[in-house]
């Protein structure tokens, strides 16, 4: 496969991605008191393919008083994202509609980069 064949793929992968979100970057800093504070600061809007995993293949945990079921998806992103397994992601639109609320995600896995695009399993954040 040479460069143009990539790049015949890639725009291909990159047309398919009909929803879009945003990387929130993940920094962190102390307080006064030596505490770790958390931030998320969006980037700029992108395409992407979000795809909600089906429930019964989403993680599910248990504590001694209550199960709770986790919403999982995966997310396809352009090839060479920049994402880390700390940052949080937010599905803004599905196929072109701003959706409301937004949905926000952490990672469940690291990314996968993959000859077209990057792609990574996230899961709803707490509520």
């Amino acid at each position: 496969m040479d460069t143009a064949d990539l790049a015949t793929l890639r725009a291909d992968y990159n047309a398919s991605l009909l929803d879009t979100c945003t990387i929130n970057a993940h920094t962190t800093s102390e307080d006064g008191n030596g505490r770790l504070q958390h931030t998320y600061t969006p980037g700029a809007a992108i395409s992407c393919g979000y795809q909600p995993i089906l429930r019964a293949l989403a993680r599910v945990e248990h504590s001694p008083d209550l199960t709770t079921a986790r919403a999982m998806a995966l997310l396809y992103l352009p090839a060479n994202t920049a994402i880390d397994t700390d940052d949080r992601v937010t599905i803004t639109h599905r196929n072109g509609v701003s959706i409301s609320p937004t949905l926000t995600y952490q990672l469940a896995t690291p990314p996968v980069e993959g000859l077209t695009g990057t792609i990574v399993t996230i899961e709803q954040l707490e509520p």
